[in-house]
């Protein structure tokens, strides 16, 4: 199996083929327009700068699967859409494929990372010690450990957690807490732009493939005269 990811122009071209610009709002087909606009964003501002290509391809993600629901429901959102898309895309299986291919390289060096876990940084406010830290970081290795066995393949285990991993990182730059071109966070931000980079376009282009599917309404979607052949200004 190949693994070929989607280009905006590509993704751009099918959204195009499905959709009548001048159709009236729908959810997806506006969740997808938007999502794609900040896929060719990160294409054209993130070319030699990690930062700004993680944070667009961040936003892309988000106007592809996010909806109004509290921090609290975050993981939960999480999981629903990877489960959505794997079922989707279990007969070609491209986003295990994906998964199983990074596994040693990007993933897994991004996934060893105590800098985008969570818990650990609660271990810097002094709020958890040492030990918990550390186990909850073993325990989380030894579930993706599980997922990746062959005989498994809960490739949304990984999913979730590695997206819990790369909000972790998300924060860290949205909110101020880590500087422009820092060399501190070089290879998470590197790492973490290459695998948005790898998977993000692919979650588009199954959405696409699947119009019919519930995808639920995005954020900011009260336009019932919006036209997806013109800017929302």
């Amino acid at each position: 199996m190949t693994y070929a990811v989607p280009t905006p122009e590509a993704l751009r071209e099918k959204h195009e083929a499905k959709w009548d610009p001048e159709v009236p709002y729908e959810p997806l087909p506006l969740r997808t327009h938007r999502a794609i606009s900040w896929l060719q964003a990160a294409y054209e501002q993130g070319v030699d700068d990690p930062d700004v290509a993680f944070i667009l391809r961040w936003i892309a993600f988000n106007a592809a699967y996010a909806k109004d629901f509290s921090k609290e429901l975050a993981e939960k959102e999480f999981r629903n859409y990877f489960s959505e898309l794997l079922r989707l895309d279990d007969r070609d299986g491209t986003i295990r494929y994906a998964i199983q291919k990074h596994f040693s390289g990007v993933v897994g060096r991004f996934l060893e990372n105590r800098y985008v876990f969570k818990v650990y940084w609660e271990h810097q406010k002094g709020e958890v010690g040492d030990a918990v830290w550390e186990q909850e970081f073993a325990k989380d290795w030894k579930r993706i450990e599980a997922a990746m066995q062959p005989d498994t393949k809960n490739t949304r285990c990984v999913l979730t957690i590695l997206f819990q991993r790369l909000y972790t990182l998300r924060n860290q730059l949205v909110h101020g807490g880590a500087t422009w071109k820092g060399s501190l966070n070089r290879k998470s931000v590197e790492g973490g732009a290459r695998i948005m980079a790898a998977l993000v376009p692919k979650f588009i282009d199954i959405m696409l493939d699947f119009r019919k599917a519930q995808w639920g309404p995005p954020y900011y979607r009260s336009f019932p005269n919006l036209r997806l052949g013109k800017r929302e200004e």
